[in-house]
């Protein structure tokens, strides 16, 4: 039996569409808590993202997480994904 928090979780992207993807995808700067998400939807999926960013005050580079969000938002498949991954 799942666990209550995975069963919201996988009824949360039951909920989900292209065109509210499409909504996060278009966004350039959205809230901490997307970003957030995001990153972590990209370490499950793809954790060594190439998109990368030179950070201004350390002048390294740095994975720009926002970057490889959007590139996953693009995936068509990337809801299927989801509901498929292996827990």
């Amino acid at each position: 039996m799942a666990l209550p928090q995975l069963r919201a979780a996988e009824n949360a992207l039951l909920v989900l569409d292209k065109n509210k993807l499409t909504e996060l995808k278009t966004m350039m700067n959205p809230p901490l808590a997307v970003k957030l998400v995001m990153q972590g939807v990209c370490l499950l999926i793809d954790p060594q993202p190439k998109e990368k960013v030179k950070n201004e005050k350390t002048l390294k580079m740095e994975t720009d997480w926002w970057a490889a969000s959007v590139r996953l938002l693009g995936n068509p498949k990337l809801l299927n994904n989801l509901v498929e991954f292996d827990k």
